[in-house]
């Protein structure tokens, strides 16, 4: 409703109903509804002053809500603000299928699903749907109901896939709901490694996490329930208000999934090109190793065919890796199942206030990467939104404060959440990048000094002694060894995206440090007597959740070009 009911039933008063008893009959409506399954009331905060802006903002949740919308409409166009016909043209634009039936002959309907179906809308004419029905394939007439029923059956199934898609969406989808926790994780190298490297502290070596954690409990804190056990909110935190625990009860095991596994597949991937890097320095060092043992162990046959055996080992390891990265796509399901995750917590900011589709934006030429919009993610997010609706809910001030509160909570900044993320994830990875970075230089540096000292012994014009001849196979490693182990090295950095990924951060914190000041000032605006209103609340939780998934979508775009494994 565009206002509280009590306001809104003015309108089916006697002086501006087109038939008697309209309020008796629309509160009659009510209860018909209310005894079946699916009525939601959501009482907006409009205004009278503001009627039209009032009556557009509930055809925006009635189009949140729909996967099929009914206009019945008399075909004037107006381009009156709040009306049907802006909520139509709204509809086209988020390509949601319309079934236009003529207010002035109810019998004449027909689908809309682009603009172009409007072009004959002229700007004073009546405009009016074709008065046969629509043509399916087989060239017959289609009935009212089979037109819906294709409509639904279209929009309920997964998308067709792109011919050049391997795997198809129908696969990945599969592929995703099957997908389970693992008893162990084999991915636990990356988070010691970065913790190691990236520390800004002591950089101390934490144990790897062999087992992943249950995928819900590790967001309880985050996704509060009410009922929740006490130590799964988080030290200090409260208990979630009753709209937020409904819609965290409802969305908490889609995210915690979604979130969970694209976080073992980042895992994976990045465990993977460390480990393959490494391993491409360690073959070398094994394939040295006899020539710089000799001097002090003599050649010791077994000794060499152990070494020859190590590296054999290595290299197949190495093979191993990248057939096994390039089978289990894991950085593409990290994306995927990441972009799901950010979709589904664009859910949980929009929900209560009406609802909200996220606009999932490609620039024309990164189209040659997929439409995510036509992607199983999207179609999955939109089963998640069906099932979920929105809860019932009236837009009072202490409702509208609650939800800017956990706005407030999200971003964080000055204090936490999001904004403490990003600065954290800013500096981690700006240290690893310049660590990373010195080393290789430093292993570069070395090993220019054991090729200047090498070559100083061979053209040395006095003889050698024997102990400076046992430096030789020595350095003979060091030449071959170290540069390798700093190729290694670089190879994680550039494979890592580590500076790219630090000035990403960056602009995300500047970014959420500005929403935080934003909500600020919301919260305690210039003029008192503006009070907080829905749709002041909507505007910046779409705008929060709009950069939170374009991020992930740029994103994307980066790790999809990535190789499986640094080479």
């Amino acid at each position: 409703m565009p206002f509280a009911q009590s306001e809104f039933e003015r309108d089916f008063a006697d002086e501006n109903a087109l038939e008697p008893d309209s309020v008796t009959r629309f509160r009659g409506l009510l209860t018909r509804a209310a005894d079946g399954p699916g009525l939601v009331v959501f009482e907006m905060d409009g205004a009278r002053s503001a009627e039209a802006a009032a009556y557009g903002a509930a055809g925006r949740v009635v189009l949140n809500q729909s996967d099929l919308l009914v206009v019945v409409w008399d075909g004037i166009r107006e381009s009156k603000p709040g009306g049907t016909e802006e909520t139509l043209r709204q509809a086209i634009a988020f390509h949601v299928p319309l079934l236009w039936i003529d207010a002035l002959a109810p019998s004449h309907w027909t689908l809309l699903r682009s603009g172009d179906d409007l072009s004959g809308l002229a700007a004073n004419d009546r405009y009016s749907p074709a008065a046969k029905p629509p043509l399916n394939s087989d060239g017959l007439q289609m009935t009212l109901a089979e037109a819906v029923a294709m409509v639904v059956t279209a929009e309920l199934a997964l998308p067709n896939s792109d011919p050049k898609d391997d795997p198809s969406q129908r696969d990945r989808a599969r592929r995703f709901f099957q997908e389970r926790r693992p008893l162990v994780n084999f991915g636990c190298l990356w988070k010691p490694f970065r913790d190691l490297i990236g520390s800004s502290g002591s950089g101390r070596f934490r144990r790897p996490e062999l087992t992943p954690p249950d995928f819900v409990q590790a967001i309880c804190g985050e996704w509060p329930v009410v009922g929740d056990p006490p130590s799964k909110h988080g030290q200090g935190s409260l208990s979630p208000a009753p709209v937020a625990s409904w819609t965290n009860a409802a969305l908490r095991h889609h995210y915690a999934w979604a979130d969970g596994t694209a976080d073992l597949s980042a895992d994976a991937h990045r465990s993977g090109f460390v480990a393959g890097a490494l391993l491409a320095a360690a073959a070398v060092f094994f394939a040295l190793l006899p020539i710089a043992a000799a001097p002090y162990i003599g050649k010791i046959r077994s000794f060499e065919v152990g070494s020859i055996v190590m590296e054999l080992v290595i290299v197949m390891g190495l093979v191993g890796l990248v057939v096994g990265a390039h089978n289990g796509r894991w950085h593409q399901r990290w994306m995927e199942y990441r972009l799901l995750a950010e979709l589904i917590r664009h859910l949980r900011f929009m929900i209560p206030l009406g609802g909200g589709r996220p606009l999932l934006r490609t620039p024309a030429h990164l189209k040659v990467y997929g439409d995510p919009s036509r992607s199983w993610m999207y179609w999955h997010l939109r089963a998640i939104a069906r099932e979920t609706g929105i809860s019932p809910t009236s837009a009072t001030p202490s409702y509208l404060q609650e939800r800017l509160d956990e706005l407030a909570a999200m971003v964080g900044w000055p204090f936490g959440g999001q904004w403490r993320f990003h600065s954290d994830t800013e500096n981690r990875n700006e240290t690893t990048h310049h660590r990373l970075h010195r080393a290789a230089v430093l292993l570069f540096g070395l090993t220019i000094t054991g090729t200047v000292l090498h070559l100083g012994l061979l053209l040395a014009s006095q003889p050698i002694e024997a102990w400076a001849k046992q430096f030789d196979g020595v350095l003979v490693l060091m030449s071959g060894f170290l540069p390798a182990l700093g190729a290694a090295l670089a190879s994680i950095n550039n494979q890592g995206e580590f500076a790219r990924l630090a000035k990403r951060s960056r602009s995300m914190a500047d970014g959420f440090k500005g929403f935080g000041k934003e909500i600020g000032a919301l919260r305690d605006p210039p003029d008192p007597s503006k009070g907080l209103t829905l749709a002041a609340v909507t505007d910046v939780a779409g705008r929060i959740s709009a950069m939170m998934v374009d991020e992930v979508m740029d994103w994307r775009v980066v790790v999809t070009d990535l190789p499986h494994s640094a080479g």
